[in-house]
């Protein structure tokens, strides 16, 4: 008589990599591998890029959230759904500066 193998263990002996610590140390090792060759060609472009004033950020942050109020408006959502998205991915400073 043959032995009764549950569906997992079929599937994880047909498929080694359908294991998901195995996928996720895969997972984790290509991100990190594709992290360490992106960093020096980041590092270097963040370095060669020309600097603002001082002035120019204020001056940008105020057109941007004026910008954003009238589209909140008009879209009908609360301005914070888009301001905390688009300052802090796009602006060098903390929310909370």
């Amino acid at each position: 008589m043959i032995p009764d193998i549950p569906v997992t263990a079929r599937r994880a002996a047909a498929c080694p990599m359908s294991r998901p610590d195995e996928i996720r140390a895969t997972t984790c090792y290509r991100l990190a591998a594709g992290a360490a060759t992106l960093a020096p060609a980041l590092a270097h472009a963040a370095s060669t890029a020309p600097a603002l004033p001082w002035w120019a950020w204020p001056l940008l942050l105020f057109a941007t959230t004026f910008v954003l109020g009238i589209i909140a408006v008009v879209g009908g959502i609360g301005g914070g759904v888009l301001f905390v998205p688009i300052v802090g991915g796009f602006f060098p400073f903390h929310l909370d500066f």
